[in-house]
């Protein structure tokens, strides 16, 4: 049942950031978008906690990333309450590249999404083949 609530909220989580990341960090600036890195940063927080209690039988590079979010994020509040809104952005721009490579990494076939993924692709592969 938690398993569940966790594997869900990173999954709505992580797509929202990684979708909101997009915009913020790939289209032109404006002054106007500090409340939504604030979103980005209340959004890769949620990502690295779910993503915590997804596996705990053991440790991987992914929990690495949780942990380096976890304390990158203040590093950005304080830049941000200090005026150093640059800082802030780089520390965030970071978190937000390790955000990408765990999306493209949990895509790999023996990661619990990748597993469901090709599993999925094959079964449609020989459906076409066979039928």
């Amino acid at each position: 049942m938690f398993f569940d609530v966790f594997l869900w909220t990173h999954i709505v989580a992580s797509l929202t950031a990684f979708s909101l990341g997009l915009w913020l960090f790939f289209t032109a600036s404006q002054p106007s978008r500090r409340g939504f890195y604030v979103a980005l940063m209340v959004l890769l927080v949620v990502t690295a906690v779910s993503g915590v209690f997804l596996n705990t039988l053991f440790f991987t590079p992914f929990h690495a990333l949780s942990i380096l979010t976890l304390v990158n994020i203040p590093l950005s509040i304080r830049a941000f309450a200090q005026g150093r809104e640059r800082v802030a952005r780089d520390n965030l721009f970071q978190n937000y590249l390790g955000l990408s490579v765990a999306l493209v990494g949990t895509t790999y076939p023996l990661r619990f999404l990748g597993s469901r993924l090709y599993a999925r692709v094959d079964f449609t592969l020989a459906q076409v083949i066979f039928n």
